[in-house]
């Protein structure tokens, strides 16, 4: 199993695959980018987890909110996931692309209740921003995040940084899709 393999699944929304391949893959295969991908994959999920329907649910919409498991996915175990995945990205920042950092800061400033307070306090989520602009950030799209990261103000972008942010992260993954409906 490779990344690309569940980047084709989240393209499809596929969710109970993407979420038993990411469980699958991070449990072999614990690196810093498939840490990333898991942790935006769990985030996103809990994200719009009263907003998707899954095959064959017959949830109303305001039942989907008030249960734990759905299509076999619990919202714990996402919750659980998303700490594990955020703790390891955190553990060595000076491994973690300045990227992932950057994403990991604006889904806890987004939703911070998502994040358990010992693994990603606002403290910590603070001296994260301040470590990252002390550092030369050459790559446009990283950039184009970072500046939204600060001001939550995505309305001045360039058309250069809109393309680069297209770019940023690779074709078909849940966190690129995101990036290009946020900047469009």
């Amino acid at each position: 199993m490779e990344l690309s393999n569940i980047f084709e699944s989240e393209h499809e929304e596929n969710w109970r695959i993407v979420f038993a391949q990411y469980t699958e893959l991070y449990r072999q295969s614990p690196s810093i980018d498939v840490a990333m991908h898991f942790a935006f994959f769990c985030w996103y999920l809990l994200w719009q987890w009263d907003e998707i329907s899954f095959p064959g649910e017959t949830l109303s919409p305001y039942e989907k909110g008030t249960v734990d498991t759905r299509n076999g996915i619990s919202k714990s175990k996402l919750l659980f996931d998303l700490d594990v995945t955020t703790k390891h990205l955190l553990t060595s920042p000076d491994n973690t692309p300045v990227k992932y950092l950057i994403v990991l800061c604006l889904m806890k400033k987004i939703y911070p209740y998502f994040f358990k307070e010992d693994t990603f306090s606002e403290v910590k989520r603070q001296k994260v921003v301040a470590s990252i602009s002390q550092k030369p950030l050459d790559d446009v799209g990283t950039k184009a995040i970072y500046n939204y990261l600060r001001t939550k103000n995505a309305t001045n972008i360039l058309p250069a940084e809109r393309i680069a942010v297209r770019i940023i992260f690779p074709p078909n993954s849940l966190i690129q899709s995101y990036f290009t409906w946020l900047f469009d």
